[in-house]
């Protein structure tokens, strides 16, 4: 096949086929491999399969791509930093599964250095965020720390996420992040839904009983999820030293009256 000039890199090399980034020895990343060969080989209007990007992306056919991660790299090509359009079956349901149209082409490797990205989350504001939802994830529930109730064996780990994703244009400010744990947050991000409607919310909001509804009427009233002092009290035990805890929960049980096995 013939490629267009851009889809070499210096060294005359295809940019999808590097395994360096080059002049260093840092490994080079996919989402700029894709955007070099999507540029290269698609137009507007064209599809794009995942199995194809895994073939494509391969140094050789005996060593395929399996980044399990290869479709949200594709889709973070999306938004005001590198300027693509790639719709998928979210987008547009006659697209069958795991394919993707190329809606509008944009950055790419042979238009020189990447756009920076201006859509980081500062370390100041995201530590604002997780002091504001007392390091718990807004989605599921779980703490920093905690084991999940499905997998005792591993630990959530916070992070911060958007409400709305970059890509359907929501920014950095606080009020469009929330705490959310490691699992949760590559699951907001693998889905890159659009944002709901208000009336679907709404028509949800009218089916809850009426404890829920006060319940939900405070927390938008703080402008935050809320917990009750049993809550709190737990979290605020959980910040202290494995030995402060320790002396907590042999204290609780003398205030209970429990015995070591109770």
């Amino acid at each position: 096949m013939d490629y267009p000039s851009f889809a070499y890199a210096p060294n005359g090399e295809l940019w999808w086929k590097l395994t360096r980034t080059p002049g260093k020895e840092s490994a080079y990343g996919d989402e700029r491999k894709i955007a070099a060969y999507l540029a290269s080989t698609k137009k507007v209007g064209d599809l794009v399969t995942t199995r194809e990007l895994r073939e494509q992306l391969a140094p050789n056919p005996e060593t395929p791509n399996t980044n399990e991660h290869l479709q949200r790299r594709l889709r973070s090509l999306r938004g005001e930093r590198d300027g693509w359009l790639i719709a998928s079956k979210k987008d547009d349901r006659s697209l069958p599964p795991e394919h993707y149209r190329i809606d509008k082409i944009g950055w790419h490797p042979g238009l020189g250095d990447r756009p920076p990205n201006r859509q980081v989350v500062s370390a100041k504001t995201r530590a604002l965020v997780l002091t504001r939802d007392g390091s718990r994830c807004q989605v599921c529930g779980v703490g920093d720390g905690e084991p999940y109730p499905e997998n005792s064996d591993r630990k959530a780990v916070m992070t911060v996420g958007h409400i709305i994703s970059q890509h359907f244009g929501g920014g950095n400010d606080r009020g469009n992040l929330r705490t959310e744990c490691a699992l949760c947050n590559e699951q907001m991000r693998s889905e890159g839904t659009k944002p709901e409607s208000v009336e679907e919310v709404w028509s949800a909001v009218r089916s809850l009983s009426t404890p829920n509804l006060r319940r939900l009427n405070e927390w938008l009233a703080q402008g935050r999820r809320t917990r009750d002092a049993l809550d709190e009290t737990y979290d605020r035990i959980r910040k202290l030293r494995p030995d402060d805890t320790a002396r907590v929960k042999q204290d609780l049980a003398k205030l209970l009256g429990l015995g070591p096995n109770d």
